[in-house]
C-alpha cells in the first residue's frame, strides 16, 4: 500500500504498481489502522523544508568533499546530496548545488523512518520537466491546489528544490506567487522564471504562465503515478551510501570516461612499445659500430674495440710499436692460457699487466718464461671471479710484460 500524507488528511492507494481509486482517511486513523500495511509514504506537508548551497567553480571531487563535511553536522531528520547535472566533466570545474531536506516534525519522522519516504516535490519537478524544457540553469515555479494539503507552491533551479510552501486560501495564490518570486531573487534568480500553473485564472503582470492540460482530474493522483512508475525518483532518508547513489545516477558518464581513459592508455602503451623497440634497435646498431676489430699495418695484431676498452687498446697499440717482438711474446702467453679468458688487461707506463686465473701447471709454465714477471694475487681481494666450474685448484695471477 502507498500513502500520500497531506496537511489535511492521508490518501491511500491500495496498489503501488497500478494506481487505483484512492481512499481518504484521517491522520490519526492512518497511524492506528493502516500504517503497518504501508510500504511507501509520500510526504506533502509544510513540515518538509528545502535549501540549496551553491558551490561556484568547483570540481566534482571538491563538491563531494564539501558534501561529506556537511553530512557530519546533519541531524537524523536531515539529508543532503549533490544535485544531479545533465552534463559535467570529471576533470573540469563547474557550478554545483548541495540539496538539503529536513522533516521538522520529529514525531512524524520517527513514525515513518522505517518506510520508503518519497517527497512530492521531486514528482512535481518531473511533472514540470515533462511540460517545459528545464536545464541546469532554468528557474521554474509550480502552483496547484492539492486536495489533501491545500495550495502548493514549489520553486527550483534545474533539478534542485529551492522553495516549497502550502497555504489554504486559493484567493491568495497571486500574492503568494509574487512573494515567492521576490524571495527567489535573493536566492540568485536573475532572468525570467517559468511558471507552470494548474490554478485557473492565475494572472501576474509581465510574467508568462503556462497552463498545461491535466489528463486526470486529480493532480495528486498524477504525481503519485509519477513516483510509482519513474524509477529515477528515489526514496529519501534511506541508509544507502551516497557514493553508491552517485554511481547509479551517473554510471553511463563514468563508464564512458573510463572507456576513453582505457583507449588513451592503450594508444600510449602501443606508442611506448614502438618507441622502446626503435630505441633498442638503435642501441644495438651503435653497439655494433663500437664492437669492431682493428689490425695494425703488418696484420700481426688485432683487437676487438668497444666503448670500455678503446683507450687501453689505443695506448697498447702505440706502445707496442716500440716493443722488440711483442707478438711472439703474446702468442706464447696465449698458448699457455689455452684460450682462457683474461680478467683484466691494463697498461702502466712501460708494463702491460694481465690478470687471470690459471691452474698449477699453467702457473709453472708461465714462471719459466723470460721477459715476463708473474706473481700470485688474491682474486677475491681484487674482485675477480673464477668462471671455471671444475674442481681443479686455481691461482689468481698477475702477468707483467715489459713492453719496451
Amino acid at each position: 500500500m502507498l500513502a500520500l500524507i497531506g496537511e489535511k488528511n492521508v490518501k491511500l492507494f491500495p496498489s503501488e504498481s497500478e494506481i487505483v481509486p484512492s481512499i481518504f482517511v484521517s491522520y490519526d486513523e492512518f497511524f492506528e489502522t493502516y500504517h503497518k500495511n504501508t510500504n511507501q509514504i509520500i510526504l506533502d506537508r509544510s513540515c518538509v523544508d528545502f535549501s540549496l548551497d551553491y558551490l561556484k567553480n568547483s570540481n566534482i571531487y571538491n563538491a563531494l568533499k564539501s558534501l561529506q563535511c556537511k553530512k557530519k553536522i546533519l541531524a537524523e531528520n536531515e539529508i543532503a546530496h549533490l544535485i544531479n547535472k545533465e552534463k559535467f566533466s570529471l576533470l573540469s570545474k563547474d557550478n554545483f548545488y548541495i540539496q538539503t531536506c529536513v522533516i521538522n516534525d520529529k514525531s512524524l519522522f520517527q513514525k515513518i523512518i522505517k518506510k520508503e519516504i518519497f517527497l512530492i516535490e521531486h514528482a512535481i519537478y518531473k511533472l514540470c520537466k515533462s511540460v517545459i524544457e528545464i536545464n541546469d540553469t532554468t528557474w521554474w515555479l509550480y502552483v496547484a491546489e492539492h486536495k489533501s494539503s491545500g495550495v502548493k507552491i514549489v520553486a527550483g533551479i534545474g533539478n534542485g528544490i529551492v522553495y516549497s510552501r502550502l497555504f489554504s486560501d486559493l484567493n491568495e495564490t497571486e500574492r503568494k506567487v509574487i512573494e515567492t518570486i521576490r524571495f527567489l531573487t535573493r536566492e540568485g534568480l536573475k532572468d525570467d522564471i517559468k511558471i507552470i500553473s494548474f490554478v485557473d485564472d492565475l494572472y501576474i503582470e509581465n510574467v508568462n504562465i503556462i497552463n498545461p492540460f491535466l489528463t486526470k482530474s486529480d493532480i495528486e493522483t498524477t504525481l503519485v503515478e509519477l513516483i510509482a512508475n519513474d524509477k529515477k525518483i528515489k526514496p529519501q532518508f534511506s541508509k544507502d551510501n551516497y557514493i553508491k547513489k552517485f554511481f547509479c545516477d551517473y554510471h553511463n558518464e563514468i563508464l564512458t570516461f573510463l572507456a576513453v581513459c582505457s583507449f588513451i592508455c592503450f594508444i600510449l602503451l602501443c606508442y611506448l612499445y614502438d618507441e622502446t623497440a626503435r630505441l633498442k634497435n638503435s642501441i644495438e646498431i651503435e653497439k655494433d659500430k663500437l664492437n669492431i676489430f682493428v689490425r695494425d699495418k703488418s696484420r700481426t695484431f688485432s683487437a676487438r674495440i668497444n666503448c670500455k676498452n678503446i683507450d687501453e687498446i689505443r695506448k697498447f697499440t702505440e706502445i707496442s710499436q716500440q716493443m722488440q717482438n711483442p707478438i711472439c711474446l703474446i702468442e706464447k702467453i696465449a698458448k699457455i692460457l689455452n684460450k682462457q679468458k683474461a680478467e683484466k688487461i691494463s697498461i702502466e707506463k712501460d708494463i702491460a699487466k694481465i690478470i687471470c686465473s690459471v691452474n698449477e701447471q699453467q702457473f709453472y709454465l708461465l714462471k719459466k718464461m723470460k721477459s715476463i714477471e708473474i706473481k700470485r694475487i688474491d682474486l677475491r681481494e681484487n674482485e675477480y671471479e673464477d668462471l671455471d666450474d671444475s674442481e681443479e685448484t686455481k691461482y689468481g695471477v698477475e702477468i707483467c710484460i715489459k713492453i719496451k
